[in-house]
This record gives C-alpha cells, structure tokens and sequence, in this order.
C-alpha cells in the first residue's frame, strides 16, 4: 500500500560530489582553520527546515555515470591546500557568489565549509553543521547562506543521501530506514515499499523516474562495500503521473548485485539508457552486465542486453566507474577496475553484440577500499585539454590521482597524502570552468582551479 500526507511545499537544490594536482601554489585567507589532530565535536542535529524559493547552484549528473563534458589542464591548474579540523570522509561543492563554496563531512557527521576563488579561500557557515555520520554530502546555496541538505523525514536511512526528483527541484526522495521510498513532491508525502537496500543511492533521469538497487539479501558474504548486505533487485519507479513501481529486475541465485548504485546510461548508442551493475557469486566472482529497461511500462521483464567475463575466483569485486567516449572517434566504453583490493586493474569494455568485451587492461589502479561505502573515486573528462576524454583515478597507493588515456598514457598527479574522500568537481557559474577537489588523509581539502 502507498500512502500519501500533506506536508509543506519545498524548492530544493542539489549538488552531489564530482571530481578530483599539479603546479603547487598554496593561499591562505586570514581566517583560515589551523590543522588540528581531532575531529571536531559534533554539533547537535538540527531539524529539517525546507529551503525556500531562490536557492542557487548547478544539479549534476544523477544517472551515476560520473563523466563531465568539460576540457581543463590540471597540469596548469592552480592548486590550493586549505587545511581542515580533521580528516575527511566527505566533500561536496556548490558555485557560489564568484567562486564556489565546500563543504567537507567528518566521519562523525561535523562539518566544515569555504568559499573558494582565484586568490584564496576563507570559511564560511553552513547550516546544518552536523548529518548523519557516514552519510554522503549534498549541499546547495540559497540567499548568500550555505546549506546541507537532509532527508526531512526522522525515518530517513542514515546511509542513503536524499535526491531532487525534477528539474525544478520542487520535491525530493529519499530511503527510509523500512526499505520504503518515500517522496516530498507538490506537498505531498508519498510512501511507496520498495525493500531499498539501506545504502542504496536513488538514481534519475530528469524526466519523473527514479532507478534503485533492492530486495536486500545476505547470501553472498564478501561484505567488502560497509555491510553484508547485497541487493537482489533493481527497481524502476514512476513518479510523473503516478508514483508506482514500474519494473522489477531479479536477480536469480547465487548472484547479487554487489554495489550501492547502477550506471544508468546509454552504452550502444541507442537513445535509451541501460542499467549496468556488477554481479558476484561465491563460485565466479564478478562480472558487468547490462540491462535493457523491460519493453513496456509495468512489464517487470528484465531484458539482458550484454554481460562481461566473470573473475573466475569468487570472492573477487569488479568496481564499475564510468561510461565516457573514452575511444577513437568518441567511441563510448565503460571503465572499470577490477580487484581494486588486490592489484587493481583498470578495464576498458566495449559493447559487442550481447557481450561487452575488454579491449584494453592497465594495471596500477585502486579506487576503493575496503569496508568504504565511498564507490565515488573516479571521473572521466578532458583533464589535459588535448581534446581526448581521460579517467581520472587513484593508483593503488591512493597517494597519486592517474590522468589516463585508452592508449595508455598517464600523468600522475601527487596528492602528497592518501585520498580520503571521493573525488567532487563544480562547473563555475560565469566562467564555465572547472574547480574539481579532494579530500585528503593528512586533514587537507586540495582544489585544483584549471
């Protein structure tokens, strides 16, 4: 059953994580923070409070698929260190004012937050100053004020952010602690039982349907992703003229789908988005497979468009990063890390036929660890503005962000500390440049400004 109260009406604004060396100039702001060797005490929580009409940022990318349509050199860029309370788990960037503001979460929920430009930085509020440990930061700016965005029901999962749902930004979604989806939208709060995986991140596309990974199961015990739990479904909700569960992909036994998000992008050129995950069993291991959505609305078929190779060893994870025109003459291709634990290989898939086959291997990647719910340590983009997509992501030391291209070719920018945080990046309002950051080890926000 689905039920629906009214609440207030709300606007929101939303900015999720993005991106993150090289020509070191250092600025200090005269109220800039000193390092310090704890964490900051964390605040007490604040209740939610809607935003209002007029909040200012730019929404990216909600499909998962972490690639940006941008061309910088970060060999040239301008690198600013802005040191912090303690060690971040978390960053999320908004454009702000003339410059961009950041936000960074600690592992107890505090958090801290500057305005950035050019010349340097200084700390600024931000409102709340406390979310849910371990949850991933979202952050939007209204009014000349900085504010965290958080679910507004005390039943949200601690470990799944809260999303806009349209492109006005006039409702949000987020995952209750019971596995409902619960929807704020046109005043309205919508329940809808959908069984969410606790840390599941809700997907959309812009256009009123909403893409989240299901039906729970412990089944598969690797636990390398923060729990135990794996999903055994992906569900596809509309929202647009009615608030129903439109599809149901199950996942047959031994597999699970071993992630928190699928990529929901269009890999064969086709017009339509497919929903890639990573599959894992005890016996093979992973492999990526891609689905179709069912053919008509309501269906429930899951349509299998293409599978990758499996591990071959059980027990071993295939991270899926990214669907870019990492190839020849834009071509897309799918970037992946395989084993990042254990000598991390990074894997270029190319849709052929039913089979998405691996056209080139590199090894020296690590763009997770283990027990971390942070899945969002790469991106793709021209990041040496030569024309070219490249991946962006960590090596094996997590000490060095690789520049990559699909022939091969890396740059390798030092981060001087272990990358603690994902990768964020924030497209600048009237300059349409680039701030892209990363939160490092040694209580350190870096920005590279190209």
């Amino acid at each position: 059953m689905m039920k629906t109260t009214r609440t207030p009406s709300l606007l929101l604004l939303f900015a999720i994580f993005l991106a993150g060396c090289v020509s070191t100039v250092e600025h200090n702001a005269p109220n800039s923070p000193s390092p310090a060797a704890a964490t900051p005490a964390a605040p007490e929580p604040t209740a939610f409070s809607p935003p209002t009409p007029g909040s200012e940022g730019i929404a990216v990318s909600q499909n998962g698929n972490r690639y940006l349509p941008f061309h910088a050199n970060l060999g040239t860029a301008t690198q600013i260190d802005i040191p912090l309370s303690g060690q971040p788990t978390w960053i999320a960037g908004v454009p702000f004012e003339n410059g961009s503001a950041w936000a960074v979460a600690f592992e107890n929920g505090a958090l801290q937050a500057f305005l950035v430009i050019l010349d340097g930085y200084t700390q600024i509020a931000i409102s709340p100053a406390q979310i849910s440990p371990g949850m991933p930061l979202t952050i939007y700016a209204q009014g000349g004020n900085l504010f965290a965005l958080t679910a507004p029901g005390a039943d949200a999962s601690p470990l799944s952010p809260p999303v806009p749902l349209d492109d006005q930004l006039q409702s949000i979604a987020y995952i209750a602690t019971s596995g409902d989806l619960v929807l704020w939208q046109n005043g309205q709060e919508t329940r809808l039982p959908v069984d969410a995986l606790p840390d599941s991140r809700i997907l959309a596309d812009g256009n009123g349907m909403l893409l989240l990974l299901s039906n729970p199961t412990e089944r598969y015990g690797h636990g390398v992703l923060g729990d135990g739990l794996e999903a055994a479904g992906i569900t596809l909700v509309e929202t647009a003229s009615e608030v129903r569960i439109a599809q149901i992909i199950s996942i047959p036994e031994p597999d699970v789908i071993e992630g928190i998000y699928p990529l929901w992008e269009d890999l064969n050129g086709d017009g339509q988005r497919e929903i890639i995950v990573t599959l894992s069993n005890a016996q093979a291991g992973a492999r990526i497979v891609a689905y179709r959505e069912g053919p008509s609305a309501g269906s429930g078929k899951a349509v299998l468009l293409a599978e990758g190779p499996s591990v071959g060893t059980g027990f071993r994870w295939r991270h899926q990063l990214v669907v870019a025109p990492f190839g020849e003459g834009g071509e897309s291709l799918l970037a992946v890390v395989r084993t990042p634990h254990i000598g991390g290989v990074l894997e270029f898939y190319r849709l052929e036929g039913s089979r998405l086959e691996i056209v080139t291997e590199m090894p020296g990647f690590s763009t997770h660890s283990i027990g971390s719910r942070n899945l969002v340590t790469a991106l793709a983009g021209d990041l040496d503005d030569d024309g070219q997509i490249e991946l962006l992501a960590p090596d094996q030391t997590h000490m060095r962000l690789g520049i990559v291209s699909i022939d091969g070719k890396t740059t390798w920018l030092d981060l001087d500390a272990k990358l603690s945080t994902n990768l964020a990046a924030v497209t600048l309002k009237d300059s349409g440049r680039v701030a892209i950051a990363a939160g490092l080890a040694n209580n350190t926000l870096r920005l590279w400004l190209p």
